[in-house]
């Protein structure tokens, strides 16, 4: 294969100390250069161009052997076990021990997009969190890493996610403690500040009680819908329009303090008035006039007042 290299590029690469090419009577000689040695020798006539390639490929070669035993040096569980030096020990394939007071832990450096991160594998166990296990999630990592994620931030997101789940479990738990019967005693405990008459407290109670409570008391307050609200007045708001319209304002304030508290999805309120109900029930106000008007007419029927 021929080799064709530019003068100036030669002289940039890092080459041990300069050797002068041998005579014909030379003595074998074993020469020892020290690996760190690095001094930009230029390329003189003296010397050939093929020999002073094979001398630069021949010292980087050694270079990398040098380097990759010492990175790669290979440890003992038993070894980890008992390391106690402070600071980052090189454990192989961008796998780290850190030590310090705190305690041991692993660490994975790898590099995406230029940049170079250092991305924690949990604290050193020598049961739950081994060596063979931080190698198994460091594999893990270097996979995410060959398709372009940091797997810095993929463990943020699966945290996040995680702490989600566990706080959307624990509304679930609450969901089902919290019945529209047990709500609507903490939605009138609430108010019992802001009401001059105490009687009010067990107004609303005796309301609930004779009116709600038999249909969905002990449901929970986020599966009521719009068919328990109705189901629930159809039997009093045209015989009783007035205690009617009483029950369903409270049915909705009990169930917008619910939503506020999160027990509740947010949405429409089942038993809000305007724009839902009042297009399937009649007013009461105008349903009270109604009456009146009735009522007034049979009066002065009976007593022939005209």
């Amino acid at each position: 294969v021929e080799v064709r290299i530019r003068a100036w590029w030669v002289r940039l690469l890092p080459l041990p100390p300069y050797q002068a090419p041998e005579s014909s009577s030379r003595v074998t000689e074993k020469r020892t250069i020290p690996i760190e040695t690095s001094v930009f020798q230029p390329y003189t006539p003296e010397e050939s161009l093929q020999d002073h390639l094979k001398r630069i490929v021949r010292w980087y070669i050694n270079w990398y052997i040098c380097t990759s035993m010492a990175v790669r040096k290979q440890y003992t569980a038993l070894q980890i076990d008992q390391l106690k030096d402070h600071g980052r020990h090189a454990i192989g394939e961008g796998l780290y021990l850190e030590i310090d007071d705190s305690g041991k832990r692993w660490l994975l450096r790898y590099q995406l997009k230029g940049k170079r991160t250092f991305f924690g594998l949990g604290g050193y166990n020598k049961k739950t969190n081994s060596l063979a296990i931080a190698r198994q999630k460091a594999t893990e990592a270097k996979l995410l890493v060959t398709r372009g994620i940091h797997p810095v931030e993929q463990s943020k997101a699966e945290k996040d996610a995680r702490a989600a789940l566990e706080v959307q479990a624990k509304r679930e738990v609450d969901a089902k403690k919290y019945t529209f019967e047990v709500v609507a005693e903490q939605y009138i405990d609430s108010k019992r500040a802001e009401w001059r008459n105490k009687k009010h407290a067990t107004q609303w109670l005796n309301t609930l009680r004779a009116n709600a409570f038999p249909f969905f008391g002990d449901m929970p307050v986020r599966d009521i819908e719009k068919a328990d609200v109705i189901r629930c007045l159809n039997p009093i708001w045209k015989t009783k329009t007035e205690t009617a319209s009483r029950v369903r304002g409270r049915i909705e304030a009990i169930l917008d303090y619910a939503q506020v508290s999160g027990w509740r999805n947010e949405g429409v309120n089942p038993a809000r008035w305007k724009g839902h109900l009042s297009t399937l029930y009649p007013s009461p106000v105008e349903a009270k006039k109604v009456r009146d008007i009735a009522v007034n007419y049979s009066y002065r029927c009976a007593y022939r007042i005209y």
